[in-house]
C-alpha cells in the first residue's frame, strides 16, 4: 500500500505535527503490513516538501493522486478546519479524518458550542468578543464578561488548538479581575481576531476518543467510544499546552481513576453524540468537564472536539488505545482502514 504521511502546515501547532508524523512514518512503515510511506511536509512558507522535492500545491495534488490514501498528521489552522481536506477531495485523493464540513465545525469552537448545544450537550455560559468591537467600548465588554460570574474565566481563540493562545483569569467579578481580564484580552487579541470567553467550571477533565465513520443513513452504525483519559493538570493548573506536551507536565490515568462505570458510559454516550452530530469520519477525540457537586460529580461539560487528534508519544487516543489493548500501530492502522472505507 501507499500512503502520504501529510505534515507540517502554517498553524502554530506545526511543531506538533512533525512529531505525530514522525511516530506514524514509523508505525506504518514497520510491521506485517508495513507501507510504502510518502513523506509529503507542507513547508511553513506555503510550499510542499515531497520525499525532498520542493513544489507548489498543484504539483503536489498531482503527485498525491498516485498514493493509496493520505495520512493528515496535521494539526491546526488549514490542516485541520477543512481546507486541506477541500484541496484533497478535489483531486479525489482519500484521506484520514473527517470531511471538509465537520472539520470546519469542530475547528470553531463558537459554532460547535451552537451545535452540540442544539443537540442537548451541556456547555459552560459564555459570549464571543471581537476584537474591534471588544477593545473599542472595553468597559462594556468588561461588564459583560462580568456577567458571566463564576470564579474565573477561559479566553480562547475561536480557531485553535493545543490551548494556544488559551488564558485563565481567576477571581470573582470585581475591579481587580476587570483589570486581570483587560491585560489578558490585549494578549489574547494579539494572535487572534476573535475570542471565546467561557466561565470555568470547577471539576476534572476527561478526553474521550471516538471511532467510526458517520453515514448519513444510520450515523451512529458501527460508532463507539473508547475509554476516557482522566487528566490531572499538576501545579493546580488547567490543562495547557505545557501541560499536554512537556514530559513533566499532567498526569493522565486511562481507565479514569476517579469516576465510576456510570460516569464512564455517560461521557461515552455524549462523546458519541457530539462525533455524530458534527457527521466526523475516523477517530476524533472530545474534551469534557465533569463538575464536583460536593461528593458527585455533575453532567459533563463540553469543551471542544478535535477532529485530527494528536499521536505524540504524550498524546491521549494512543493512551486509551492502549486500555483497549491496541498498541500504536494498531490505532494508526485502524485510522488508515476507517480513512479506505
Amino acid at each position: 500500500m501507499h500512503i502520504a504521511v501529510v505534515s507540517g502546515g502554517q498553524s502554530s501547532e506545526r511543531g506538533i505535527s512533525l512529531v505525530t508524523a514522525a511516530a506514524v512514518r514509523q508505525a506504518l512503515g514497520a510491521g506485517p503490513r508495513a507501507a510504502d510511506v510518502l513523506d509529503a511536509e507542507w513547508a511553513a512558507d506555503g510550499s510542499w516538501i515531497l520525499d525532498g522535492a520542493y513544489m507548489d500545491t498543484a504539483a503536489a495534488l498531482g503527485r498525491l493522486r498516485a498514493v493509496d490514501v493520505c495520512f493528515l498528521a496535521l494539526h491546526g489552522g488549514a490542516g485541520e478546519d477543512g481546507t486541506v481536506q477541500g484541496w484533497l477531495e478535489s483531486a479525489g485523493v482519500p484521506y484520514t479524518g473527517s470531511g471538509v464540513a465537520a472539520s470546519a465545525l469542530a475547528m470553531d469552537k463558537w459554532s460547535s458550542r451552537i451545535l452540540v448545544g442544539a443537540l442537548g450537550l451541556t456547555v459552560a455560559p459564555g459570549v464571543l468578543l471581537s476584537r474591534e468591537a471588544a477593545l473599542s467600548d472595553l468597559p462594556g465588554t468588561l461588564r459583560t464578561l462580568d456577567d458571566l460570574g463564576g470564579e474565573s474565566l477561559f479566553l480562547k481563540p475561536r480557531w485553535g488548538g493545543s490551548s494556544l493562545g488559551t488564558f485563565r483569569v481567576s477571581g470573582v467579578p470585581g475591579p481587580e479581575r476587570r483589570r486581570e481580564l483587560e491585560r489578558r484580552l490585549a494578549d489574547a487579541f494579539e494572535d487572534a481576531a476573535q475570542l471565546v470567553v467561557e466561565r470555568a467550571v470547577l471539576g476534572t477533565e476527561f478526553a474521550v476518543p471516538v471511532r467510526g465513520n458517520s453515514a448519513p443513513e444510520d450515523p451512529r452504525r458501527g460508532v463507539a467510544a473508547w475509554l476516557p483519559v482522566e487528566i490531572v493538570p499538576k501545579g493546580g493548573s488547567f490543562f495547557d499546552h505545557g501541560q499536554k506536551y512537556d514530559a513533566e507536565g499532567a498526569v493522565e490515568h486511562c481507565p479514569p481513576r476517579s469516576i465510576g462505570t456510570g460516569a464512564v458510559g455517560r461521557l461515552q454516550d455524549l462523546a458519541v453524540l457530539a462525533h455524530v452530530g458534527l457527521g466526523c469520519r475516523g477517530i476524533s477525540r472530545s474534551d469534557w468537564i465533569l463538575p464536583r457537586l460536593g461528593e458527585e460529580f455533575g453532567e459533563p461539560v463540553f469543551l471542544e472536539l478535535n477532529t485530527l487528534p494528536g499521536l505524540t508519544p504524550r498524546s491521549l487516543v494512543p493512551l486509551s488505545g492502549r486500555a483497549q489493548g491496541l498498541a500504536f500501530a494498531d490505532v494508526v492502522w485502524d485510522i488508515v482502514d476507517l480513512a479506505l472505507a
